[in-house]
Parts: C-alpha cells; sequence; structure tokens
C-alpha cells in the first residue's frame, strides 16, 4: 500500500502544471481619449511595452467624491507584481485639505521617503509599512502634485514593488490631449472680428501652455 502510494505520488509530480492565466488586459488608450472628449481631462497612460499591461481602468469620485483616474498594471510572465496610476485635476472643488486626504488615501497613508528624479522632474517619494495575513511589506509610491505633473494633474504611482519599478511607469506616462469644445458659429456681423481663444471643457480661460513639460509628458503625437 505504501508503494502504491509512493507510486501514485510521484506519477502526481510528473504531471504538467496548467499554465497560470494571465488576466485580461483593458483599453485604457480609448477610455482616456474618451473622458478626455467628454470631461476635458487630459490623463495619463504608461507606454511600458509588453512588460505591463493593463488590467482594470476606472475614472469616478472616489469615497470622498474626488473624481479619480485609475489604471492597474500587472507585470508579466505570471501577474507577479502589480502597480496603480491614479490622477485627479486640483480646483473645481478640490482644495489643498482635500487633496492632501486624496493623497494620502492613494499612497495609504505613505510618509516622506525622499525624492526620485525622472526626465528632469522631481517626484515625492512616500513609503509605508502594511501589514497582511502576518506579512510586513512596503507599499511605495511617487507623488507629484505641483505644476510640473502631467498636464497639471496630482499623480500618484504606487505598488508593492521597488522605487525604480516605479520610475520606470513615471517614465513611460504619456498624456492624452484633451479635446476642445468647437466654438459655436459667430453672428454676422459688419466688419471682422478676432476669435476668442476656446477655452478647455470645465476651465474658464484658455489651458495655460505652462502645465507640461513637453520634453517629459509629451503626447504620442509629440514623441
Amino acid at each position: 500500500m505504501i508503494v502504491m502510494a509512493v507510486f501514485v505520488l510521484g506519477v502526481v509530480a510528473l504531471l504538467p502544471r496548467p499554465a497560470a492565466r494571465e488576466r485580461v488586459s483593458v483599453d485604457v488608450g480609448r477610455t482616456a481619449q474618451q473622458i478626455a472628449a467628454d470631461k476635458g481631462w487630459p490623463l495619463a497612460t504608461a507606454d511600458l511595452g509588453d512588460a505591463w499591461h493593463p488590467t482594470s481602468v476606472s475614472f469616478a469620485p472616489d469615497s470622498n467624491g474626488v473624481p479619480t483616474w485609475l489604471i492597474g498594471y500587472h507585470h508579466r510572465p505570471g501577474d507577479d507584481q502589480y502597480v496603480v496610476l491614479s490622477q485627479t485635476r486640483p480646483g473645481d472643488g478640490l482644495d489643498a485639505g482635500r487633496l492632501a486626504t486624496w493623497l494620502d488615501r492613494q499612497t495609504r497613508q505613505g510618509q516622506p521617503d525622499g525624492e526620485s528624479t525622472i526626465a528632469g522632474t522631481r517626484w515625492q517619494r512616500r513609503s509605508v509599512d502594511i501589514t497582511s495575513g502576518g506579512t510586513v511589506h512596503a507599499r511605495r509610491s511617487l507623488v507629484i502634485t505641483d505644476n510640473t505633473a502631467p498636464a497639471g494633474l496630482a499623480t500618484v504611482i504606487s505598488g508593492d514593488v521597488d522605487y525604480p519599478t516605479l520610475e520606470q511607469v513615471a517614465a513611460a506616462l504619456r498624456t492624452t490631449p484633451a479635446q476642445p469644445t468647437p466654438s459655436a458659429p459667430a453672428s454676422p456681423t459688419s466688419g471682422s472680428a478676432t476669435p476668442s481663444p476656446t477655452s478647455a471643457p470645465g476651465t474658464d480661460s484658455p489651458t495655460p501652455s505652462g502645465l507640461r513639460s513637453a520634453s517629459a509628458w509629451a503626447t504620442p503625437a509629440e514623441r
């Protein structure tokens, strides 16, 4: 009986294991374009090649009512690592206090941990130790909120990974240009008039050109 049991276990050990199923990828580019057209938000996506693939995307208010763009990326092969890109737009009722609360939520209450410089732009590092299932692991984040952020949007890249991995994602960010609202046809008048500049949707004035560094946050068309 013991010999038979050993033989069966040996056969089972030699059987091929089914390959782990990779999570389904989602089309974040099309989603970003739709939101850019509908809401006027020039959202970021990460062009990471085949090493990472987007597995989730959403644009919705968080539990505090802050509109938030979220993309989850899994690492290939095996989907063994996961990072999250999140963005929101300061202003539009999002004051400094609510923004600070949003950052705490996105970084899991991460504390300042130095800086990273990517393409000449400084990002704040944040880190926090999280206990899950009796295991302690570090949750690290890169944060940028000033006018050097992608298209002026507060941006967080976060995950249970090291800082070089987060920096790789930050370096791969590309913004989707917001689509301007078409101007209404001018009513016939005598003489000529200079058309007023088109404002970005949701703003009271034309979008400032200085909100985005062309070298660091180029749109696909500019690259």
